[in-house]
């Protein structure tokens, strides 16, 4: 069984090309999509001189809103998505992906050493070890944007259209019961963001996990969560 990778890129010139070319070198990978988010620069051009199936968003939509226009667009069950703006990401890491979705697994998360995460460290694994501390346990990067997962597993949730995605996918394929594997993969390196754009990141993914956290399937009991939000809120 063959995967499609699908990128969602807003405004990515200098990244996509790199990115293309690290997964031309990965096993058992028809397809490859780019989603140009609204991107106004030559990313699309540059995409579709690379082979891949360039789909256009004419304004920003946010990743989430990508995430289903790729999926929409892909013809393989078994997809992955990566993030444009990532480097040392290497065909070998795609492979174990891809091993794990031949498997049998529904969803497979990534985790990985690299030189940023502050939305992650300040913001959502203090969230996740209070409230889900079992997903806190199994899966170090939560928000990790290098995922696997079945179009059958994606089409079975509500996904979120915005940076929340990553979490809100996480949260409810693991209250679903789906099959979740956490594999390990190359050490990353991010485009750095401003803090304004971290401080959106940030609202966004605690607003998913903010809007779970009285789901009695991840707490010891929700009125002791209840009562907790109360004397915050006090």
């Amino acid at each position: 069984m063959t995967s499609t990778v699908i990128i969602p890129a807003f405004n990515e010139e200098g990244r996509i090309e790199n990115v293309i070319n690290t997964v031309r070198q990965a096993n058992d990978v028809s397809e490859i999509i780019v989603v140009a988010d609204g991107s106004t620069d030559n990313t699309p051009a540059i995409a579709e001189s690379l082979g891949a199936k360039v789909v256009r968003h004419q304004r920003n939509l946010g990743k989430g809103a990508a995430m289903l226009t790729g999926s929409a667009a892909a013809i393989n069950e078994n997809l992955l998505f990566l993030d444009a703006d990532v480097s040392t990401f290497t065909a070998e890491d795609i492979n174990k992906i891809t091993d794990k979705l031949h498997d049998g697994y529904d969803f497979v998360k990534t985790h990985f050493q690299r030189d940023s995460g502050r939305v992650t460290q300040l913001t959502v694994r203090p969230l996740l070890k209070r409230f889900f501390p079992e997903v806190f346990e199994r899966f170090p990067e939560p928000l990790s944007g290098q995922i696997g997962i079945t179009k059958s597993a994606l089409n079975s949730v509500v996904v979120a259209r915005d940076y929340g995605v990553d979490i809100a996918l996480l949260l409810d394929l693991y209250k679903k019961g789906a099959k979740i594997a956490a594999v390990e993969i190359n050490w990353l390196k991010h485009r750095h963001h401003d803090l304004a754009r971290l401080h959106n990141m940030a609202l966004q993914v605690s607003r998913e996990i903010l809007a779970r956290i009285d789901d009695a399937i991840f707490t010891s009991g929700k009125s002791a969560v209840s009562d907790e939000l109360s004397l915050v809120k006090g």
